[in-house]
């Protein structure tokens, strides 16, 4: 689904969790609320624009998935163990780029080396 609207995930992981006075690990770092704590699994994605997040929040099938949304919209600071780190798609275009170009003018240098 998120694929089909163009969106990718940036960064990946899961939560690093603090020890409260209690005792138990805590994720929130701004204050204990139970509704905003217990995350194990934080994944932070990149829409092109807003019509494409609308698309996905518009899909039947993502319906399953919106209360995890609507929980994530409620203020919560979660430091995160970065286990993915997906640069911006942009650099991977420009890097498969450069990597084409470079190869074909190896190969055409080592061609015209063979022909001469």
């Amino acid at each position: 689904m998120l694929m089909r609207v163009d969106g990718y995930p940036m960064i990946g992981g899961g939560a690093a969790g603090l020890s409260g006075a209690d005792g138990k690990s805590h994720s929130n770092l701004i204050e204990y609320d139970p509704a905003l704590d217990d995350w194990n699994r934080v994944l932070l994605v990149r829409y092109p624009n807003r019509r494409a997040f609308f698309d996905l929040l518009r899909n039947p099938a993502h319906h399953e998935w919106i209360p995890y949304k609507v929980a994530a919209l409620q203020l919560a600071l979660v430091p995160v163990r970065a286990e993915v780190a997906v640069p911006p798609l942009q650099w991977i275009t420009a890097a498969a780029s450069l990597m084409a170009f470079l190869s074909f003018g190896w190969m055409r240098a080592a061609h015209s080396r063979r022909s001469a």
